[in-house]
């Protein structure tokens, strides 16, 4: 690979004069030479980073030392837009500076990531009580007077836009910048530009002016404060390190598991706990709960299966160790359903485990990350075995995401560049990146006065996934998603100050034990054991010992509980769990044997699960329909139309969003408060402006509701969310009917929460389609995700309607059938065939029984005499009546298709309401017309006009008679 050239500048005299309009600095500075050192780097063909440069002096001959650090401005300059010629710095030489930092809109996310590297030194100088002046940390560079021009950052498509939000630029004064960043750890290595091989790098060193109007697009600030010769591409370690990282850990967790325990689930309404701060719980004898135990139980399994254990060995594991005590909401599920034969991941997907959105999966992996040290790979994907026990979609990734921040805590201590980095292991569309990224975006919004307030931030995590904004998408304290956010808003507001983390994470309640563990656990990795507050880790209050209070046979498999192990032990053990993980992904050790150095090879970049993102929009039939400028409406028996919630929008049946897993959307459900309202039959229905041709209907359902919550699905009482029954049906000719050979993808079960079942059936026209049954449980009401229905917007020729005895309801006598099409036909009396079916049999069809009215598409059939009392079918041949296009008529009748379409009907003296059965409703009828004209009621048997004895006495030959089609 080509390498980069390095020249060194020449040292020379500068002066700068404050040019702040109104500066109250009336003299010049002279700056006496120095050590300048302006290098450029060209590289073509390569990927040119911070890290491929050579720090020297300007001999070129010494690495540079820790106090020849300066304040440097890197600009990355494209070739490829270097003369762009409308791109000009922001801020002219004489424009007043900002007092603050002045985000303008649309500011790139690896703008923002360089800005907050600075940010994070200068906010460490502003804590430690460093020279950041008054007034937000600018008021040095005020006082100076001294303003150099301001620096544009524009956009870069390279980076990944989902990390950060956009801005247009940052203003940020140079006397600022000089201020902000001479204090701090190096600024960490990132490839900004990994998809531009042919790239210009530029280092402006302290006192030196940028160009007051160069024009380059795009321009990438970032600020690094001390002067590091490069790194190799491999990652070393000394074992002593690796296990003082990993012991740390561990006692991070158990102090912030601790200091929360007493507020847990405290504070989970809009204000968190509101005391300065919460005593620190040291013990001299740490006792374990599920935030440590379960991943206890993962290192004992780690070492029995050789970091590989397969979902058998995970289950019988379980069943080994783990008990109905010490475990809750999903962990409790995920028990309940090993005792029933189930093996991961069925124990944690939705389908099986009621609590699946909960917190369980990333309170217990953890410490997996711990064993990968720059492996985050393999964190994530051994992580993500572990997590699928409980937990399935966005907590599984926000247990993905704690592992690779663990496994990246080993070499950098910037927080905010491991949460970059880890969130490259949550799809894009997971719940879990936009909590985070939400977080991120919120804490920079905060530096904009530089009044650091986390509470106000939490406030707005609040309301976007507890409160107003959250469309009703929280479910409980115990769950994933505003955990997660709880917990990076202390990661980055503690700012890798570990009390101050794990105070944060406490403070900002919901389950604030298991938050600050996991906070707590990831400052322990980057400070290591020797690096936590000392005050923590005095022996005489913190002791080594755990004590294993629920798990049995661990460690000792022939005890039960309580056991005992060390803290120092476990680190040990974890420590040669990590070696034989570095072992595993080619990595080596050499140097001394009571302390090799491990060397572990450049990672490829993070790959996450493949996205799940939701469609734009409806899909299936209901989008080819509003394609079509046809309406569609969603309706129920329980009808509800609150857009501001997922529970109560019935929109929501037909956006075509058909999963929950990655999106955290809740399902629509039918609940009634008043049993008297609760319908009997519950139903859900898509109603479209005309008709359509439906060929199946997907029912997505949602989640099933029990009475309590660390109960056994088995044991529990159902409160609801399920039908005991369910049918297809589609609306034509204004009644629904059930469509022929329908066959269902799979049974219903009323214990199998978020079944996907899938109705085909012979096409069928209609204006609307529905699935209806018996709502189940003791409050009886239903829940839905998406009803998706299938088919084609053109129906082709179909029977439209059918009337008998132009629609009236009597079934007494039979006057007339007509056929209705939605389009004129070719069609014959020869087309049609008509039969008795229990005692008339074949009937033919007279030429002076048969007409077709082209005008109305209406074929009609009159019988002069009527017909005897029969149950009749009249078939219509579809492949001999066709359209205009010699498009055959659809077979779409409720019967198995068999190429004919079938009208059935029904002739019973004495029926004047049609319902199949002569009974008291018929004789009411009669008695109303008693010696009056028959009107339509069609019992006028003997054809006098007056309804008497005579119709009455035949009337009651049929009494009781049952005869329906």
């Amino acid at each position: 690979m080509e390498k980069p050239s390095v020249a060194a500048a020449k040292p020379r005299r500068r002066i700068i004069t404050g040019n702040r309009p109104g500066g109250n600095l009336g003299r010049r500075r002279i700056l006496r030479p120095r050590r300048l050192r302006t290098i450029a780097v060209t590289a073509r063909g390569l990927d040119p980073k911070p890290s491929d440069v050579g720090w020297t002096d300007r001999a070129g001959a010494q690495p540079c030392s820790r106090t020849q650090r300066r304040v440097i401005v890197v600009s990355v300059i494209s070739r490829k837009y270097r003369r762009a010629k409308d791109m000009s710095l922001v801020n002219p030489a004489n424009q007043a500076p900002p007092r603050s930092y002045n985000y303008a809109q649309n500011t790139t996310p690896e703008a923002a990531v360089a800005f907050m590297w600075g940010v994070r030194s200068q906010r460490r100088a502003w804590l430690q009580g460093q020279d950041c002046g008054s007034q937000n940390g600018l008021g040095s560079a005020r006082r100076a007077g001294i303003w150099a021009n301001s620096v544009a950052v524009a956009h870069r498509p390279s980076i990944n836009s989902s990390i950060l939000p956009d801005y247009d630029a940052d203003v940020i004064p140079a006397r600022g910048l000089r201020n902000l960043f001479k204090v701090g750890k190096p600024a960490p290595p990132l490839q900004l530009w990994p998809n531009n091989p042919s790239m210009m790098v530029k280092y402006y060193t302290r006192g030196q002016r940028m160009p007051q109007a160069t024009r380059i697009m795009p321009l990438i600030i970032l600020v690094a404060t001390t002067l590091a010769p490069a790194a190799r591409a491999e990652k070393t370690i000394s074992r002593s390190v690796l296990y003082d990282k990993i012991r740390g850990m561990w006692l991070g967790q158990l102090i912030g598991n601790n200091a929360g325990r007493a507020t847990e689930g405290k504070y989970s309404s809009s204000s968190p706990n509101p005391d300065p701060s919460v005593p620190w719980v040291l013990k001299q004898i740490w006792d374990g709960d599920d935030d440590t135990d379960m991943e206890y139980l993962a290192l004992h399994i780690l070492e029995a299966t050789a970091l590989d254990p397969n979902n058998a060995e995970l289950a019988q594991q379980w069943l080994d160790h783990v008990t109905a005590s010490g475990i809750y909401i999903a962990n409790k599920q995920a028990w309940c359903l090993l005792q029933d034969g189930l093996i991961p991941p069925a124990t944690g997907c939705r389908r099986y485990n009621r609590h699946w959105y909960a917190i369980d999966a990333q309170i217990t992996t953890e410490s997996i990350g711990a064993l990968c040290p720059a492996l985050p790979q393999a964190a994530v994907d051994l992580t993500g075995r572990f997590a699928r026990i409980t937990n399935e979609g966005y907590p599984v990734h926000a247990a993905q995401f704690y592992a690779a921040l663990y496994a990246n805590a080993f070499f950098e201590s910037d927080v905010m560049t491991l949460i970059a980095g880890a969130l490259e292991a949550v799809p894009a569309s997971s719940r879990t990146r936009a909590v985070i990224t939400d977080c991120i975006d919120w804490y920079i919004q905060d530096f904009e006065d530089f009044d650091l307030n986390w509470r106000a931030t939490r406030a707005k995590l609040y309301d976007k996934y507890v409160g107003a904004d959250s469309f009703g998408r929280y479910h409980n304290w115990v769950e994933s998603t505003v955990n997660t956010g709880a917990t990076v808003l202390a990661l980055l507001y503690g700012n890798g100050n570990f009390k101050l983390t794990v105070q944060i994470a406490v403070l900002a309640g919901w389950d604030c034990d298991c938050n600050p563990a996991t906070a707590g656990g990831l400052i322990g990795i980057i400070a290591g054991y020797s690096g936590l507050p000392p005050d923590l880790t005095d022996p005489s209050q913190t002791g080594d010992v755990y004590k294993n209070v629920y798990r049995p046979g661990l460690p000792d498999p022939g005890l039960a509980v309580p056991q005992y192990d060390t803290i120092t032990n476990i680190a040990a053990r974890m420590t040669a769990l990590a070696e034989l993980n570095i072992l595993n992904h080619a990595g080596y050790a050499d140097g001394p044997e009571e302390d090799p150095v491990w060397h572990i090879p450049q990672q490829p970049p993070l790959v996450a699960e493949p996205d799940l993102p939701d469609p734009n929009g409806p899909i299936g039939l209901v989008a080819a329909a509003m394609a079509a400028g046809i309406s569609v409406t969603p309706e129920a028996a329980v009808a509800k139309y609150v857009l501001t919630q997922d529970r109560f929008n019935l929109h929501r049946i037909m956006d075509g969003v058909t999963t929950d897993v990655f999106n955290g959307v809740r399902p629509y459900y039918s609940y009634v408060s008043n049993p008297a309202q609760r319908p009997g039959q519950d139903f859900y229905q898509l109603r479209f402006s005309r008709p359509v041709k439906f060929t199946s209907v997907t029912f997505h359902e949602g989640d099933i509701v029990w009475s309590s919550i660390n109960a056994c699905n088995a044991a529990d009482a159902l409160r609801g969310g399920f039908f005991t029954d369910l049918s297809v049906q589609v609306l034509r000719d204004g009644r629904f009917i059930t469509p022929a050979d329908v066959n269902a993808s799979e049974p219903l079960d009323p214990l199998k929460m978020y079944q996907s079942i899938t109705f085909e059936f012979a096409p069928t026209v209609g204006d609307a389609i529905r699935v209806i049954g018996t709502p189940g449980g003791s409050e009886a009401f239903t829940t839905l995700l998406e009803l998706e229905a299938a088919g084609q917007v053109d129906t082709g020729l179909y029977v439209a309607s059918v009337r008998i005895n132009g629609d009236r309801p009597q079934r007494s006598a039979i006057g007339v059938v007509e056929i209705v099409f939605n389009r004129d036909v070719n069609i014959r009396r020869a087309d049609l065939e008509l039969s008795g079916l229990l005692n008339t049999g074949p009937i033919e069809i007279t030429q002076s029984m048969f007409d077709y009215n082209a005008a109305a598409r209406t074929a009609m059939l009159t019988f002069a005499d009527g017909l005897p009392d029969d149950l009749y079918a009249l078939d219509l041949i579809c492949e001999h009546i066709t359209d205009p296009n010699e498009t055959p008529l659809l077979d779409d009748d409720t019967v198995a298709q068999d190429g004919y379409y079938t009208i059935r009907f029904h002739r019973l003296f004495g029926d004047a309401d049609g319902s199949g059965r002569v009974d008291l409703n018929d004789v009411a009828i009669l008695s109303s017309r008693w010696l009056a004209d028959p009107a339509e009621t069609g019992l006028d048997a003997n054809n006098d006009g007056v309804l008497d004895m005579t119709d009455y006495t035949r009337l009651l030959e049929n009494y009781g008679k049952p005869l329906a089609p």
